[in-house]
C-alpha cells in the first residue's frame, strides 16, 4: 500500500535551479503530492520534462488578464502574457495538470471573465483568487493592489460565476 502525503509548506520563492530539483526529489521520495504555483515564464520543454520526472503533478499558473497590456502591467514584464500562455501546451504535453489562477486586484477586476474564457478555450480549470498577501520578505507592497470589498461585490454577484459547474477530477478507469 502506498500513502500519498500532501505537504503545504509556506510558499518559497524559487527558480529553476539545482535546489528546486533537490527539493522535488526529496518530496518524491516521501510520496508527496507536488503542486507548484508559478508565472511559468521560465518553462521550457526540458524543464517541463524534469518537473514531471521529479513527480510534480499540477502546475497553477497566475494569469492576471487575457489582455496583454493588463497582464504585463501587473507582472512588470513586457510580453509576459504571451510567454506564460506558451508554457501551457508544453506542460500539458509532458503530462502535467495545469490550472489558471486569476488573483483579483484593483488593476484587473475587469479582466476575470476573459481569464475564465481563456481557460475554457484551453480546456483547463481556473480559479479566481481573492487572496492578495504580503511578499515573501514580509513587505506589504502587494497589499496596495487588493480590491476593496465594494469593488469585489459585483464580481461575486456575477451570474456567470453562479452558472459555473464545479470542476471534477476525472476518475481513473479500472484496468
Amino acid at each position: 500500500m502506498t500513502t500519498t502525503a500532501k505537504f503545504h509548506p509556506t510558499p518559497v520563492k524559487f527558480s529553476f535551479g539545482p535546489d528546486l530539483y533537490e527539493i522535488l526529489a526529496a518530496a518524491r521520495r516521501l510520496h508527496f503530492d507536488i503542486s507548484l504555483k508559478t508565472n511559468a515564464l521560465l518553462v521550457t520543454k526540458g524543464r517541463a520534462a524534469q518537473l514531471r520526472e521529479f513527480g510534480v503533478r499540477r502546475v497553477q499558473i497566475s494569469v492576471y488578464s487575457d489582455i496583454p497590456a493588463v497582464h504585463d502591467a501587473v507582472t512588470k514584464v513586457r510580453g509576459s502574457l504571451q510567454r506564460t500562455l506558451a508554457a501551457i501546451p508544453i506542460l500539458l504535453e509532458h503530462g502535467l495538470q495545469v490550472k489558471l489562477a486569476c488573483p483579483l486586484m484593483q488593476e484587473n477586476l475587469v479582466a476575470y471573465r476573459g481569464v475564465m474564457a481563456l481557460a475554457e478555450k484551453l480546456g483547463i480549470p481556473y480559479i479566481l483568487d481573492l487572496t492578495i498577501t504580503p511578499m515573501m520578505d514580509g513587505s506589504g507592497g502587494p497589499l496596495e493592489h487588493r480590491a476593496s470589498v465594494s469593488s469585489l461585490l459585483p464580481v461575486l454577484r456575477d451570474p456567470v460565476l453562479h452558472s459555473c459547474k464545479p470542476q471534477m477530477t476525472p476518475k481513473r478507469q479500472a484496468p
